[in-house]
């Protein structure tokens, strides 16, 4: 029985390889203008699951019964845009990430240390 599990795993496997390569995570790259090169980045989400049983005598390889199912999430989550020398991260998100968040805030908290520091030594002129 558990070549007969191992087939129809390998079968799935095989399936959901067929459908995924490496440019649906890293997408082909699309000339824009004579410039500017845009490369689209997914995420890629996959899952699948397999069983089996065999029926009557532990010895009848023929009573085998299994099946296996699987799928495959493709989300676009930013494209990379090149121009010329620069290359800039335009994200796809309607929400914003905690690492998004953290570096719009990092000059707004940067302003506010050099003016906290400021008045410290302001006082200790004083």
């Amino acid at each position: 029985m558990a070549e007969h599990v191992e087939n129809v795993l390998n079968k799935a496997i095989d399936g959901l390889k067929k459908m995924i390569d490496v440019d649906s995570v890293v997408g082909n790259p699309v000339k824009v203008s004579d410039t500017t090169t845009v490369i689209p980045v997914s995420k890629v989400s996959m899952g699948f699951v397999s069983g089996g049983s065999s029926f009557g005598k532990a010895a009848a390889s023929d009573n085998f019964g299994g099946g296996a199912g699987g799928g495959i999430k493709i989300s676009p989550v930013a494209f990379l845009v090149v121009t010329g020398d620069n290359v800039r991260l335009v994200s796809v998100s309607d929400t914003p990430s905690e690492m998004d968040t953290l570096f719009t805030k990092i000059p707004e908290l940067i302003d506010q240390i050099s003016s906290l520091i400021s008045k410290k030594r302001q006082q200790n002129e004083d």
